[in-house]
C-alpha cells in the first residue's frame, strides 16, 4: 500500500468515528396538548391553531339554535337499452333545480335483466318520484315480446306508489315499413297500451319521431329527437304534479259541516260519483 492509499484510509477512519448531527422532524408534536375530551389545540406553522370543541362545531349546524332541514330533492330514474342513452342528460337540462336524474342504461338487454338491475333503487321511491323505462325493442328482436310486456307489468304492480313512465320502442328505420320486426313493434305497443291502462300512476308516451330525428343508421334517435323526447316527458312530469297538488283531502269535521243530514245527501251523491264516473270513460 503506498502513501497516498495510507492517507486516505487514516481521513476515512476519522470522518467515520465522527458523530452525525440530524435533527427530529417530529419534534413539532411535542408541542401538542390535550386541554380536556373536546378541546384539543396544535400548532400550525409554528402557531397555536385556533381551539375548536364539539360545541362550536356543533352550533356550526344549526340556525338560532335549531337544526337545519335537509331538503329531500325528488329523483328520477331513467332505466333502459340503448335508446335511452343520454335522455337522463336532456331531462337534466330541463329539471336540474327540482330533481335528481339519474340513468341505469344496459345496452342489447331485454326488459327482463333492466329491470331485475333497477328495482332495488325503483322500490326506494316515493310518490313525487319518477321512474322512466325505456325498453323493449331487443325483445321485440329476440322474439320475446310477451316477456318484456310481462317485466313492465310487473314493476308498474310492485311500485303502485311511485310514478312510472313508460316509452314505446320506436318505429326501425333502417328497415322497410312492412318488415315484420316493425310489424311486431306496432303489436307490442299496442299491447302496451292495453295492459297498463287501468294503472293511474302510469303513463305511456309514444315516440312519433320523424326520420330527421334519428341517426343516419335509422336505429336510434338523434339529439333532435331526444330533445323532442325529453320535453313531452317535461310536460307529463308536470302535469302529474299539478294534479297532485290540486287535490284536497277534507278533514271529518270538515266534512261533517259540509254535508249535515246524511239521508238527504246520499242520493245527490250517488249521481255526482255516476257523472264523475262518465266523464272519465
Amino acid at each position: 500500500m503506498n502513501e497516498k492509499s495510507r492517507t486516505w484510509a487514516k481521513d476515512r477512519s476519522v470522518k467515520l468515528n465522527q458523530p452525525i448531527q440530524s435533527t427530529n422532524r417530529y419534534t413539532p408534536l411535542d408541542n401538542m396538548f390535550t386541554i380536556n375530551e373536546d378541546t384539543t389545540e396544535m400548532l400550525v406553522n409554528g402557531v397555536p391553531a385556533k381551539k375548536t370543541t364539539k360545541s362550536a362545531s356543533l352550533r356550526k349546524t344549526t340556525v338560532n339554535g335549531m337544526f337545519r332541514k335537509k331538503i329531500k330533492e325528488k329523483k328520477i330514474i331513467v332505466v333502459g337499452d340503448s335508446h335511452a342513452r343520454g335522455l337522463a342528460a336532456e331531462l337534466s337540462v330541463y329539471l336540474e333545480k327540482s330533481f335528481e336524474v339519474m340513468g341505469t342504461i344496459m345496452p342489447g338487454s331485454g326488459l327482463n335483466r333492466i329491470i331485475g338491475l333497477a328495482s332495488r333503487e325503483i322500490s326506494q321511491l316515493q310518490r313525487d318520484d319518477f321512474v322512466i323505462i325505456f325498453g323493449g325493442a331487443n325483445d321485440i328482436n329476440k322474439n320475446e315480446s310477451k316477456i318484456g310486456l310481462h317485466n313492465i307489468r310487473k314493476i308498474a304492480l310492485q311500485n303502485k306508489y311511485t310514478n312510472i313512465i313508460t316509452i314505446s320502442p320506436p318505429h326501425r328505420h333502417d328497415l322497410q315499413a312492412s318488415s315484420c320486426i316493425n310489424g311486431e313493434i306496432q303489436v307490442y305497443n299496442r299491447r302496451l297500451h292495453k295492459i297498463l291502462k287501468d294503472m293511474n300512476h302510469v303513463t305511456m308516451i309514444d315516440t312519433n319521431c320523424t326520420r330527421e330525428e334519428f341517426t343516419w343508421h335509422g336505429v336510434h334517435m338523434n339529439s333532435a329527437g331526444k330533445e323532442k323526447l325529453a320535453r313531452n316527458i317535461v310536460r307529463v312530469i308536470t302535469r302529474s304534479l299539478t294534479a297532485q297538488t290540486s287535490s284536497i283531502i277534507l278533514n271529518w269535521e270538515e266534512a261533517s259541516s259540509i254535508i249535515p243530514n246524511k239521508e238527504a245527501s246520499v242520493q245527490p251523491s250517488m249521481e255526482s260519483a255516476d257523472d264523475e264516473h262518465k266523464t272519465v270513460i
